[in-house]
């Protein structure tokens, strides 16, 4: 094991108890700059809705932390348990053993548990890496892991990592047009998109904006893409 405070369930353990319905909050406290990560998730099951979520992170490893021992083992849970029943709380294990008891319930077939087992080795196997090489490494990831999950009416997984607000926000842009409108984007945001770029890009050196970006990234971004 590569050592590092984030690469542990223990250090996440108890992060996740405590905001497990409200994991924004696990990152509230990020000092945001210009060398801040940003990621976004969505977990879906059609017996459990949506979960959607937009944050910033302390860095690359304590990202790769966060997918392997946060996002990883809930998304795989919610996919062997949540495709049949309404899930109103999930246990904190590491994504091996969600795939191991999934395997041994039956709930997995050879290929779904081959993919899990092998995205899983891929993420423990960026802790030895440079953060930028980390960073590159977790975008192809996120490509890979979107394809294989794409999923259907029943549910689906999904990773977004971003080097910085600025690429973030570029993203929202991108998508939103393919979705909506800008009139939508602006009714939604208060901003027109040119504006919310702008925005993204002074987040680094004014408070008054990254207070106001955070706004928007926890309680509106849900809504608009």
């Amino acid at each position: 094991m590569i050592n590092s405070i984030y690469n542990s369930l223990g250090y996440w353990d108890t992060l996740l108890r405590e905001n497990l319905t409200m994991k924004e909050k696990i990152f509230k406290e990020v000092n945001i700059n210009e060398k801040t990560p940003f990621f976004h998730t969505v977990i879906f099951t059609r017996n459990n809705g949506m979960e959607i979520l937009w944050s910033p992170c302390n860095d690359i490893k304590a990202l790769i932390g966060y997918i392997q021992y946060a996002f990883l083992p809930q998304a795989f849970y919610f996919w062997i348990e949540g495709a049949d029943k309404k899930i109103t709380k999930y246990p904190i294990l590491t994504a091996d053993k969600i795939i191991l008891n999934g395997e041994k319930a039956g709930k997995l077939s050879k290929d779904e548990a081959y993919l899990m087992k092998s995205q899983l080795g891929f993420i423990k196997g960026l802790w030895g890496m440079p953060k930028y090489s980390a960073l590159k490494e977790l975008k192809n990831f996120s490509m890979s892991f979107n394809n294989t999950w794409f999923g259907n009416s029943n549910g689906f997984m999904y990773l977004q990592v971003f080097e910085n607000a600025e690429e973030m926000g570029k993203f929202v842009v991108n998508t939103n047009k393919q979705t909506s409108s800008e009139k939508s984007f602006q009714e939604s945001t208060g901003l027109k998109e040119d504006e919310w770029i702008n925005l993204c890009k002074a987040i680094n050196n004014d408070k008054g904006s990254q207070e106001k970006f955070l706004n928007i990234l926890y309680n509106v971004l849900n809504h608009v893409v």
